[in-house]
């Protein structure tokens, strides 16, 4: 009978493994999405500048759950399902959005999305687990600079005019 007292003491509900506050960053970055689109529909340089920033704010918030959820000891199965599929989304849906926009290739997108698709099934391959690697993190920081790079780049600024010059101006 202890063993069963012991295993509903370890179980949590689905509900407070949700509701952490790691758990509620991943899904605040979900949130974020439409905003970040949003912003870069519109397609002017303060706008451009705006959705940079909240796509860096979601950035960020990739980097403290992970942390947080160590630090405080709840990790959970809905983060570690979660949190990846929130990077995966917002990133695509960002270089997705781009591509007609003319800020990025075509061909560039289907590579990345390629790549992720790739990266996921390979972990998903029961041979060790695999938390946080030193080069998957290396190149998500680089594939979310260059996304923030396409993403404040203002269309048709003219010669000699800079970002900030023409955020002002806007």
């Amino acid at each position: 009978m202890p063993d069963v007292v012991d295993k509903k003491l370890r179980r949590k509900s689905i509900r407070q493994d949700a509701l952490n506050i790691p758990n509620l960053l991943t899904m605040a970055r979900i949130v974020m999405i439409p905003v970040c689109l949003a912003f870069l529909g519109e397609d002017t340089p303060r706008a451009g500048f705006w959705a940079a920033l909240v796509f860096t704010l979601a950035a960020l918030t990739d980097l403290v759950d992970g942390w947080l959820a160590r630090k405080m000891n709840v990790v959970s199965v809905l983060g570690k399902l979660l949190d990846p599929l929130a990077d995966k989304l917002i990133v695509m849906a960002c270089l997705v959005w781009m591509v007609p926009m003319g800020r990025i290739p075509a061909w560039v997108v289907v590579l990345l999305l390629g790549r992720d698709i790739a990266v996921t099934g390979l972990r998903s391959v029961p041979s060790r687990p695999m938390d946080a690697i030193f080069s998957s993190s290396a190149a998500s920081i680089l594939l979310s600079s260059s996304v923030v790079h396409s993403l404040i780049r203002a269309p048709l600024l003219p010669e000699g005019t800079t970002l900030l010059s023409s955020i002002e101006a806007s």
